[in-house]
């Protein structure tokens, strides 16, 4: 008895351990193949930031370090600039990293400044970071939830290339990222000198894309505008809100800066609220605009309506539930201060390109 009560614990414990065992498996497959999903679908712009200027014989940043580099795409052809800008005024050893080129709304180009050193420049490992167009606000970058897999990098020899700044004698890698199930993943085909500084990186390869190195400079002159320096000094946040630059109530109620082309809030005052946008040229008459409702279920939404209001009166839209509202305001309109008000929810406004 005591037998056949220990064969089958066994048993029982054996098909428990199989079953733990294929479902964590089934886990794993299905975050490898996700993940070699993504890895495959990612722009060169950004995989070269996985691999670390340290990896690549960098160390010890200095102020007004810049390189200038050419992205060339079948569809696409622009310069990308990185520039060690500022010290960070706490920690010595972290610097905000002013990128020119990485991404851009409506024809007008965004700075990107990120607080990080030379041991990591994935997106998302930056301790605070912003968007930043001249004439606007400050706009703080999301918390991106990037994992940290290993990057391998295979030495493949020494080359000496022909660049825009000469003759450089470049060490030739190709690299991998590793998959959660263990595989290598390629990642790109670099050749790296530690004299381009900040990033070390002189050639990139991936695909039909290509990074090239055209302007080194060791002694640039950093210029940040009073609004970031304010910024740099205010220790904010990365929780997705606005930037603070108005007096309460000012633009709307409640209103939440949640990325550079998306507002949030209870009330709008488009004229305020669109101010920066229009200064800075990201939004010109005729732009679409849209509004969606946060809170789209049951009775909420059936009582769904927004109400539009200015100086000599006011009307009621019924929005899409899928789409929202799609507007466009001419200049009048933009001057008119036009509020937006929606009925018992919340909305989202979103700039379009």
């Amino acid at each position: 008895m005591k037998a056949y009560f220990f064969y089958g614990s066994v048993i029982c414990i054996t098909c428990l351990l199989t079953v733990l065992i294929f479902l964590d498996f089934r886990q794993q497959r299905k975050a490898a193949d996700t993940f070699q999903y993504t890895v495959r679908n990612t722009p060169l712009i950004v995989r070269h930031l996985l691999v670390a200027p340290e990896r690549l014989k960098v160390k010890d940043w200095q102020i007004g370090e810049t390189s200038v580099y050419c992205l060339k795409t079948n569809r696409d052809s622009r310069q990308i600039s990185f520039q060690v800008a500022a010290r960070d005024a706490i920690e010595s050893k972290q610097f905000w990293l002013k990128t020119d080129g990485f991404i851009q709304f409506n024809d007008v180009e965004f700075e990107f400044w990120r607080l990080l050193d030379e041991t990591n420049l994935r997106l998302g490992s930056e301790k605070r970071g912003f968007f930043f167009v001249q004439g606007a606000v400050p706009t703080p970058v999301p918390r991106l939830q990037v994992p940290a897999n290993p990057i391998v990098l295979e030495k493949l020899g020494d080359e000496v290339l022909v660049t825009p700044i000469g003759l450089l004698k470049c060490v030739h890698y190709l690299t991998y990222i590793r998959s959660p199930d263990g595989e290598l993943e390629p990642l790109l085909e670099l050749w790296a000198n530690p004299i381009a500084r900040p990033l070390g990186l002189v050639r990139a390869r991936w695909k039909d894309a290509s990074l090239d190195s055209v302007e080194i400079n060791t002694e640039a002159i950093p210029k940040i505008p009073q609004i970031l320096l304010a910024e740099f000094s205010r220790n904010t946040s990365q929780d997705g809100t606005c930037v603070g630059c108005h007096t309460k109530n000012i633009g709307g109620k409640d209103l939440k800066m949640e990325s550079s082309v998306r507002i949030s809030g209870e009330i709008l005052n488009v004229t305020q609220a669109l101010f920066h946008y229009q200064q800075a040229e990201m939004v010109k008459p005729g732009d679409l605009i849209k509004i969606k409702l946060t809170k789209n279920k049951g009775r909420a939404w059936k009582e769904a309506a927004v109400r539009f209001s200015w100086k000599k009166g006011s009307f009621w839209v019924k929005p899409d539930r899928t789409i929202g509202i799609m507007f466009s305001l001419d200049a009048i309109a933009h001057d008119s201060n036009i509020t937006v008000q929606p009925r018992n929810n919340r909305f989202v406004l979103h700039l379009d390109q």
